[in-house]
């Protein structure tokens, strides 16, 4: 009884645990040398990231897909 009640908590929680991403990347212009202060956004988001001084940014908690 226990180890059947332990299973379904288990598979009930996995059910319920959403996964998030992160998207990190370097800004830089056609010769390499990065952009910094550039804003890096999502279409249809409101999410948007602004690169650091070597063009280094990332979004966070990105949901699948």
């Amino acid at each position: 009884m226990k180890l059947s009640l332990l299973f379904f908590l288990l598979l009930s929680s996995l059910a319920f645990s959403q996964s998030t991403y992160t998207l990190s990347g370097q800004v830089a212009d056609t010769d390499g040398i990065p952009i910094f202060y550039a804003h890096v956004s999502l279409e249809n988001s409101q999410q948007y990231a602004v690169a650091d001084q070597e063009g280094q940014f990332q979004l966070k908690a990105l949901p699948p897909g």
